[in-house]
């Protein structure tokens, strides 16, 4: 692969990575919204963690591409699937 094309899969994982701290934003300035729009921002998280995760990895398995900031940012994606994981697990247990 191209090393321009890598970098960019680099920058892109660790953005995607990075997007799902933006829930927090209304949550810091007391924004309230509307279900709908909470419903579609839960979907998008979720789709930025697992492609933030397949990026990073991708990265991560070329051993030209193996960096700080790619571990870093495996990382983080990292975090978040298992945030991801446990509240599947507790949404499943507590409606048995």
């Amino acid at each position: 692969m191209e090393k321009t094309n890598v970098k960019k899969i680099e920058n892109m994982g660790l953005i995607a990575c990075l997007l799902p701290v933006l829930t927090l934003v209304p949550t810091i300035f007391k924004i309230h919204l509307a279900p709908a729009v909470q419903s579609v921002w839960g979907v998008a998280n979720v789709l930025f963690v697992i492609a933030g995760f397949v990026l990073t990895i991708t990265a991560l398995r070329m051993k030209k591409t193996r960096n700080a900031v790619n571990i870093i940012a495996s990382c983080i994606c990292l975090l978040w699937v298992l945030i991801l994981l446990g509240i599947a697990v507790v949404v499943v247990v507590s409606n048995m």
